[in-house]
């Protein structure tokens, strides 16, 4: 095996690296990515944890909401019920009031 060689043919310079130079190049960037991916994976389930109680909670939350808007929807309606069933008992004893007015 021959370490470092330089040729010069025809205006180019060509190297040549010995084969236990790139061998060692080849397995220290397999270990690299080799390392990334146990990151990644080990990335991965700490956030899929993360993810899936995100989802819980924002299930929770939109339930509540839903549940505070019918209730709120409810206690809208009984005032407007109350008014409702006023003015319509003031409407009546005002035709009653006019009725024995026009009876006189």
């Amino acid at each position: 095996m021959k370490p470092l060689t330089l040729m010069y043919k025809s205006g180019i310079l060509y190297t040549t690296i010995s084969m236990q130079k790139m061998i060692s190049k080849l397995e220290e960037g397999l270990y690299n990515i080799h390392f990334q991916q146990r990151w990644m994976e080990a990335q991965t389930d700490p956030q899929a944890i993360v993810n899936e109680s995100m989802s819980h909670r924002a299930i929770h939350k939109a339930m509540f909401e839903a549940a505070a808007l019918i209730g709120a929807s409810i206690l809208q309606s009984l005032p407007f019920e109350t008014f409702v069933r006023t003015k319509t008992w003031n409407i009546q004893s005002l035709n009653l009031l006019l009725d024995l007015l026009a009876a006189m």
